[in-house]
């Protein structure tokens, strides 16, 4: 089984913040707050734009073909600055008053005072130049259709960087600093340059796509709309824009899309952010230049959008569990969409009695704490129901005796789980507590398909078992009575157990299922990456006036509703995007030797 730990990624000192959002895991409305774009059409530009890039004084620059440049005066009116060079440009950028812009026939202009004037450059080559990057120390790098020139002051001196032989094609983008350098480029491309850009070495591909946007993080855009981000040597597919890329800007922040839509990019949270339909009957941009939370959107014939981001607020309906307490705990029995348990009552059976000193502790506290710890019984008793019906699915596929097997142990897992919370529950409440009748009706209805098996361990498995672990670990490390710490540790590691199991057997259904689960499981991500955004927009609550029971092992819902959303944000989604990265199809299948990144 592989390795699942959750520590790695999450922290209980960083998990218990004040203000903390509740959340629903509901068929409840709610709302949040976020983003989208209004578009206002300016005057065309007398220019087939290329690149385009912002000075320091927040003054647009765009160059194009014929060697067209026009800059952005005070008033914001767009100033012919042409230098008279007949070459097509297709790179630019801007540092301080110093400006480079880069064409066909190697062509390299150089303009010290914010691109009033220009001055050539000898690049010695022919080849096409098409994007550069300063670096620091004032070096500057150039790429472009199988050629890197370095300059050390980004001025003159230019000469060629060396390069693997193997690296002949057209590099689109680049981007770096004097010790880390990347160029992305056709059929998947990538270049690293760690010696201030005088050498390159290329790394494995992650995609056969073309590419047309690195950042220094190492996160590249390819012209399908995916995106890849290095994860140690290895590439972790990101996400998935959903449609062809017709523009995005050098620095990954803008993108425009061939289903006719434009957004901010945010690439660290896997995806768009205030996706707008572009205005009706208006060119398809080519160009973009980023103004912070504004954009000038060139099309080919140099019609202009200015594009600003505004708030908006968005009513929406979550699926909620209609049980006290909200979110459910570990593994769930769902039935027609509703986590099923049997209901609490007095009976002996499922609990012992524990050695608990519960003498100092007020009427009012030991209920809510007897209450609690049997909710959580109840979820875990309905969690042996889920796995026996998991176990049932499985042989229905024909799946690997390991994973059955495994399922199994967990099974009895939950029963111990289940004692130990009724245990707690007992000893606060001075009396047994145990679950009723455990109903069945409808529980065996639908499909019992690979599909359908794969979905529901994603939902039940993956995401809930994953958060359950975390939770349960937060709790075991606040917790001070002993024996809640020993039954939160013990649920704290068997719940990373079943959640590593879900996660292998999601693999597996991958593996056998192909295509048709792929795509599911891709609408899965995308659902959650919104949930995430929605999350990360949400405004946050102050706690409210509970209890603070921690040292029992009780969270609040505030801290709970954190670290759900930070376990969604920071191991599913990467997670899951990783498990889809590995099973495409048309990844390389004889990758090229890595070079460590470092």
């Amino acid at each position: 089984m592989h390795a699942f730990t959750t520590t790695t990624a999450l922290s209980a000192a960083g998990m218990l913040v004040a203000g903390a959002t509740t959340a629903c895991e509901g068929l409840c409305s709610d709302s949040y707050q976020t983003y989208q774009l209004e578009f206002e059409e300016a005057s065309a530009l007398s220019i087939r734009p290329r690149a385009a890039a912002l000075d320091g004084d927040g003054r647009g620059l765009v160059v194009g073909d014929g060697g067209m440049i026009l800059r952005e005066d005070d008033s914001g009116a767009w100033v012919d600055r042409s230098p008279g060079e007949a070459a097509d440009l297709y790179g630019l950028v801007l540092r301080g008053s110093r400006a480079i812009a880069v064409g066909s026939g190697g062509t390299i202009l150089v303009s010290d005072d914010s691109g009033d004037t220009w001055s050539p450059q000898s690049s010695g080559t022919e080849a096409t130049l098409r994007a550069i990057t300063f670096l620091d120390e004032g070096g500057a790098v150039a790429v472009g259709d199988g050629v890197v020139l370095l300059s050390e002051n980004g001025v003159d001196d230019w000469s060629p960087a060396q390069l693997p032989a193997e690296a002949s094609a057209q590099l689109r983008a680049v981007a770096g600093t004097s010790t880390r350098a990347f160029a992305v480029g056709l059929a998947g491309l990538v270049l690293m340059s760690q010696d201030n850009g005088q050498s390159w070495v290329e790394l494995d591909r992650p995609t056969e796509a073309d590419l047309l946007g690195v950042s220094l993080d190492l996160t590249v855009l390819a012209g399908d709309g995916s995106l890849f981000r290095m994860d140690g040597d290895e590439w972790i597919w990101s996400g998935d824009l959903e449609a062809a890329v017709e523009a995005v800007d050098p620095g990954l922040s803008w993108v425009v899309l061939a289903d006719g839509t434009a957004a901010t990019l945010i690439p660290q949270w896997y995806g768009l952010e205030s996706r707008t339909p572009l205005p009706e009957g208006s060119a398809t941009p080519q160009v973009i230049l980023p103004r912070g939370e504004r954009a000038t959107l060139l099309s080919e014939s140099g019609e202009r959008l200015e594009a600003a981001v505004t708030e908006k607020w968005v009513d929406y309906r979550t699926r909620c569990v209609n049980l006290p307490g909200g979110a459910v705990e570990g593994r769930p029995f769902y039935v027609d969409g509703e986590a099923r348990v049997a209901p609490i009552v007095d009976r002996e059976g499922w609990s012992a009695p524990l050695a608990l000193d519960v003498n100092d502790l007020s009427p009012e506290t030991r209920t809510v704490l007897a209450s609690a710890w049997a909710l959580d019984g109840a979820y875990e008793h309905a969690s042996i129901a889920s796995f026996a019906r998991f176990i049932l699915d499985l042989m229905a596929v024909g799946a690997p005796a390991k994973l059955v097997a495994e399922a199994q142990a967990a099974l009895a897992d939950e029963v111990r789980h289940a004692r130990a919370c009724f245990d707690l529950a007992s000893a606060y409440a001075g009396q047994p507590r145990g679950p009723g009748a455990f109903t069945l009706d409808r529980a065996f209805e639908g499909e019992h398909d690979l599909i359908t098996l794969a979905l529901s361990t994603f939902v039940e498995g993956c995401v809930n078992e994953t958060i359950a672990a975390v939770e349960a670990e937060v709790a075991h490390s606040l917790a001070e009575v002993p024996l809640v710490r020993h039954t939160l540790a013990q649920i704290a590691a068997d719940e990373t157990r079943h959640a590593a199991l879900a996660w292998d057997t999601l693999a597996w259904c991958l593996s056998a299922a192909g295509e048709p689960l792929h795509h599911a499981l891709s609408q899965h991500y995308r659902a959650l990456r919104e949930r995430a955004t929605a999350e990360r927009a949400i405004a946050p609550d102050a706690h409210r006036a509970t209890m603070n029971l921690t040292r029992h092992g009780r969270l609040g819902e505030a801290s709970r509703a954190l670290i759900a959303s930070r376990v969604r944000q920071d191991l599913i989604l990467p997670r899951l995007a990783k498990l889809l990265r590995q099973d495409q199809p048309h990844r390389p299948q004889a990758p090229i030797v890595r070079h460590p990144v470092t």
